[in-house]
């Protein structure tokens, strides 16, 4: 109860201070929230994709490709997508519940793309991999 209760005022607390103007410190902050199974965590949206703006659409969809780049190491994937995200979060205009959960995705998947840029290892990179397989089940 007690980890839902801070869980619930840490998200709301993101949200409301996601203007646009310093997103980058919030977003990055989310990294520190730790839960091992993205697919619980996620809902859609009344049995649909919730609906992503452009800015968040185009930034997903070009991790997706840096993350099969076969040309780049896995620690340079890492750390692209980092540079990406910090794109993602500069730009950060949506609002609602779409932005909500977008935000839920988000404290999952920073960690996985740190871990990533700090070790390099296939393994990370195919836990990162796998989670923009899940955006894609719950985002559109």
């Amino acid at each position: 109860m007690r980890i839902k209760y801070f869980l619930s005022l840490f998200l709301l607390l993101v949200i409301l201070n996601c203007d646009g103007k310093d997103s980058k410190n919030t977003h990055a902050n989310q990294s520190k929230i730790i839960i091992q199974d993205m697919d619980e965590y996620l809902s859609l949206n009344n049995n649909n994709k919730w609906q992503m703006d452009t800015h968040t659409r185009t930034s997903i969809g070009k991790m997706i490709v840096i993350s099969t780049n076969k040309s780049l190491s896995s620690k340079d994937i890492g750390i692209q997508i980092q540079e990406e995200l910090n794109i993602l979060f500069n730009g950060c205009t949506m609002q609602g519940d779409a932005h909500n959960e977008l935000h839920k995705f988000l404290q999952l998947y920073i960690p996985v793309v740190n871990q990533l840029k700090e070790t390099g290892n296939d393994t990370d990179l195919n836990k990162l991999k796998n989670q923009l397989i899940i955006y894609q089940k719950y985002f559109k």
